[in-house]
């Protein structure tokens, strides 16, 4: 977020919201990659425990 001080507070107020939504956007999408990242954890485990 930027700050610029001769800036309305209306339009910070719907800046800072769009710049929220954008992130709370990536998030949900990061969620769902952290997904196969866990499948991927627990399948290199299972053959880590075969191997030893």
């Amino acid at each position: 977020m930027q700050f610029d001080e001769n800036e309305p507070q209306a339009v910070r107020e719907e800046r800072f919201a769009a710049e929220r939504a954008a992130r709370r956007a990536r998030r949900k999408a990061a969620k769902l990659d952290s997904r196969d990242a866990h499948l991927g954890a627990a399948i290199l485990v299972v053959a880590l425990t075969l191997l030893g």
